[in-house]
């Protein structure tokens, strides 16, 4: 095992580049960036293929290639500030980080956390997971009540205001309020101290089982 945490300065680093978002600045961040944030990720991502492993959570990762770029896409942003507040990856079932069903994790500005799910569907992906929400509704609801005895709430925030094509009339509320959703997630927020250590890494594998039934659920109806 070797992730040791992230130090107290990892945040520090990104409130120096949120108030010079320049190319100069992150230059010369680039060595503290490199020591304290993407090394630690790499470290962390190297470890929770082993965790996930051992847990049986079929998601891996490369410690290279599932951090993504510091760089934001500002093509078509208003912000054009050239430069992310926040280091992310992601882990999948193949390790492809286009794959559906995936594990998140984010230290920055902007929020620290560990995210578990599917997040915006694509519009056959989405019709697919919900068909098999009105199909199997016994399946689905003890996916929630799973997910609500390891303590964790599928995220509500992105959801429809009408309700989708094709949904059948007379479908209980518990049902129909899941139906309206695009993405299906749940987090796990983390503080400065949940992060600082080693002990981040079974946390976050346990994180990550307790949302395994959301996920082969997931799966098997994209699987189609």
């Amino acid at each position: 095992m070797t992730f040791a945490g992230f130090g107290e300065d990892a945040l520090a680093i990104f409130d120096r580049l949120s108030r010079s978002n320049t190319r100069d600045t992150f230059l010369e961040l680039k060595p503290d960036y490199e020591r304290a944030l993407k090394g630690p990720a790499m470290d962390l991502v190297a470890d929770l293929n082993v965790a996930f492993a051992s847990a049986r959570v079929p998601l891996h990762g490369d410690p290279k290639r599932s951090l993504f770029r510091p760089n934001r896409d500002i093509r078509f942003a208003k912000d054009k500030s050239p430069y992310k507040t926040n280091i992310s990856f992601v882990m999948t079932r193949s390790g492809d980080k286009h794959d559906n069903g995936l594990f998140y994790f984010q230290l920055g500005l902007d929020g620290t956390f560990a995210a578990a799910g599917f997040y915006v569907l694509e519009t056959d992906d989405l019709e697919a997971f919900r068909k098999r929400i009105v199909e199997k509704p016994a399946d689905w609801r003890w996916v929630r009540a799973s997910l609500v005895t390891a303590g964790l709430e599928l995220s509500m925030d992105n959801a429809a205001k009408r309700t989708p094509r094709g949904v059948p009339d007379g479908l209980p509320d518990d049902l129909h309020r899941d139906i309206l959703l695009k993405s299906f997630t749940v987090s796990l927020p983390l503080s400065v101290k949940d992060i600082s250590g080693p002990e981040l890494v079974p946390s976050i594998s346990k994180f990550a089982a307790d949302a395994l039934p959301l996920l082969e659920f997931g799966w098997h109806a994209l699987s189609r």
